[in-house]
């Protein structure tokens, strides 16, 4: 992790640093543009619904660090909804959700090549800047309204601040590497993985020079730097235990452990999201590691650790988690660091075997043109197939039942992020404002036909996934029959993927939101006598039929809406069935029972 130079041994000149600063700004241009392309053109999807509960929307500060440890299954840490909290003060809009992801997408670029130049060369570095700023799988993540830029920013900065520390030895970088590593543990509990690479190479550079000599001066300063973590960790412990204690750990779903078929197409997502691409970046990988294990084996090893150490820790750490890429992403700016190692390799093999036809500096360019060419054809259509994605579309299903909905219609959803999405965007419908609230968006209950049965108001909305048809308590239409007929559902289909959004391209998987409208079934009331005429002494029995109703009473007493009741009239009588309609109406049917000697 330590080191300097570049894929060649020498030290960069003043005038190249210029040089390559001035050709970081248009990348950092071209990321920036990346991540704002199309930013609210997409509606906010679950996770993202998730972000704006925890950010307290509609509720106050406080809410941001409360609904993050209360409402998930396993607390969240605050600091992410925290800061989202505050770009949303500039309004309601997806735009101002998905903006700190922006910045810290954005703000990694720079970062990138500051590592990557004092590593490898400000050429290395500026080619791995490149290579992040154009790979689909960060572009995704730089436009989600989700921590994983954040999460990466903060673990590369702790490398970064790391790399200083252990070069100079001096105190300011062990505090400030301190500082960045526990401000990332309150950002995302993944925050450990990195933290425990840095701590174990740490351990290894303590246990190679002992406690004597040089070293032993400035040995405490990295044992005091990783135990201050903890320390500024600690309000969080009791979370953190109780995420630990927890049947699927720090997770919120129970997963097996990665398998290679998994590692596979993590690599795949990392390397432009397609098979070229997976071929070329293990490629220029294989360049990067032949050239290193003989001029910069150290680096190598950690490069090494730092990409494969922590899936190896999640066997060690319940986090329970299904361990899906993105959980990883920490990973992706050092896996296209080596990438760019190799590139660079490459350019200068190329470079080399064009010197017959032009000068150096001539075949340098040619070389770097082409292979940059490679990295977009590969690049380029996972690009394109992101931004013409979609998923569950919450905008356009909140549209369908604020222009179609009743007075008095009731909206039903499954989980208080949907409650949330739905009401963010009802309320920016024209004359729609303040029409939408708690009271009437409501959570399902677990006994939905019960819910219906006895609501004052005659309609209802469900907004579900269509595979979330199946609500507790089972099946939709189970629920609500025979009292209420579901309406074909009107259907926001969007070309989904596989592990929530992580597959770039067609996949043929397909995620739906369906708006399900119910309507109350028309009344039915059925009420006679076996005998009508008796004779003294007989008697009858009384039969009904009732659906789609609130409440039976027969003569004033509360009875079944399909039952049937034996009368032994002494002389002629007359009974009265008496109905409660779902609108609150009240009507009744009558049956004249006649005795006669």
């Amino acid at each position: 992790m330590t080191g300097q130079g570049s894929a060649g041994p020498s030290r960069p000149r003043t005038g190249g640093v210029r040089r390559s600063t001035l050709l970081l700004l248009p990348v950092i241009l071209l990321a920036f543009a990346l991540y704002l392309h199309g930013l609210e053109a997409k509606s906010l999807w679950y996770d993202e619904l998730a972000t704006l509960t925890c950010a307290g929307w509609g509720g106050t500060w406080a809410d941001a660090i409360r609904r993050s440890l209360t409402i998930p299954a396993i607390p969240k840490p605050p600091l992410y909804f925290l800061l989202t909290r505050l770009f949303l003060a500039l309004g309601d809009r997806a735009l101002f959700l998905r903006l700190p992801a922006v910045a810290w997408a954005t703000l990694t670029i720079p970062l990138v090549y500051a590592l990557g130049s004092r590593l490898l060369g400000r050429r290395t570095g500026l080619l791995a800047a490149l290579l992040l700023a154009v790979a689909p799988f960060y572009v995704r993540y730089g436009q989600e309204a989700r921590m994983y830029t954040m999460l990466t920013f903060l673990a590369l900065l702790s490398l970064y601040l790391f790399v200083r520390a252990v070069q100079s030895g001096r105190w300011a970088w062990w505090l400030a590497f301190a500082l960045a590593s526990a401000a990332n543990l309150y950002v995302h509990l993944f925050a450990l993985l990195p933290l425990g690479v840095m701590g174990l190479y740490a351990g290894r550079l303590l246990l190679r020079s002992g406690l004597h000599g040089r070293f032993a001066d400035r040995a405490w300063r990295p044992a005091v730097a990783l135990a201050l973590v903890p320390l500024l960790f600690l309000p969080m412990m009791p979370y953190l235990l109780q995420g630990l204690r927890h049947e699927e750990g720090l997770g919120g779903t129970a997963a097996p452990h990665w398998t290679g078929a998994m590692a596979l197409d993590t690599l795949r997502l990392w390397s432009g999201g397609n098979d070229a691409g997976l071929a070329v970046y293990l490629l220029l990988l294989v360049l990067a590691a032949a050239h290193l294990a003989v001029r910069r084996r150290g680096l190598l090893l950690a490069a090494l650790a730092w990409m494969g150490l922590p899936v190896a820790l999640t066997w060690i750490v319940p986090f329970g988690q299904a361990l899906r890429a993105r959980y990883f992403v920490f990973v992706l700016p050092v896996y296209l660091g080596l990438a760019a190692c190799g590139l660079w390799l490459a350019i200068g093999w190329l470079a080399d075997r064009a010197r017959p036809w032009m000068t150096s500096r001539a075949g340098t360019l040619f070389a770097a043109a082409l292979l940059l060419a490679l990295v977009a054809a590969i690049s380029g259509p996972s690009l394109a197939a992101f931004y013409a994605e979609d998923k569950q579309n919450w905008r356009d299903a909140s549209r369908l039942v604020v222009e179609e909905a009743a007075p008095g219609d009731v909206v039903y959803l499954r989980h208080e992020y949907h409650q949330a999405g739905f009401l963010f965007y009802a309320g920016q419908w024209p004359g729609q404002a303040g029409r939408w609230t708690k009271d009437n968006v409501r959570l399902l209950p677990g006994d939905l036909a019960r819910a219906f049965h006895l609501a004052d108001q005659a309609g209802y909305w469900l907004i579900v996934p269509e595979r979330g048809t199946f609500l507790p308590g089972g099946a939709l239409d189970a629920q609500v029959q025979p009292y209420f007929r579901v309406l074909p559902p009107a259907r926001f289909a969007c070309d989904g993927v596989p592990r929530e959004a992580e597959v770039l391209g067609p996949t043929g998987y397909r995620t739906i939101l369906a708006v399900h409208a119910v309507a109350a079934q028309a009344p039915a009331i059925h009420f006679w006598a076996d005998d009508t005429l008796l004779s003294p002494g007989a008697c009858t029995w009384l039969r009904w039929q009732v659906e789609n109703v609130r409440e039976v009473t027969l003569d004033g007493e509360g009875v079944l809406g399909q039952a049937e009741h034996q009368a032994w009239p002494a002389s002629t009588a007359g009974y009265e069935l008496q109905v409660t309609h779902l609108d609150g109406t009240v009507s009744s049917a009558t049956v004249q029972v006649e005795v006669r000697p």
